[in-house]
């Protein structure tokens, strides 16, 4: 562990700790659906790093009744592998 680069990254990056578990606490699909995104999807980029995909409709534009949400997960076992150290 380097302790400049350690002092480096807190002083330009106080919130790292709550962002790093935030991530990996598997919750962003769902917040996503619960701030009104319909369609998400996930697709593994590399071993440990994903892309997602988020859609919103246009307010009204699904008329009035039940809202429909569709989580779509392909990360399982795909992506390439990570080419960094």
């Amino acid at each position: 562990a380097n302790p400049l680069l350690f002092s480096l990254i807190r002083s330009t990056e106080p919130y790292l700790d709550l962002y790093a578990d935030y991530q990996t606490s598997g919750r962003l699909p769902l917040d996503l659906t619960e701030v009104g995104f319909d369609t998400i999807r996930l697709t593994a980029a590399t071993g440990r790093h994903f892309a997602l995909v988020a859609k919103k409709s246009v307010q009204g534009a699904e008329g009035r009744g039940e809202r429909r949400c569709s989580i779509e997960d392909r990360r399982g076992g795909g992506g390439q592998p990570d080419t960094h150290l």
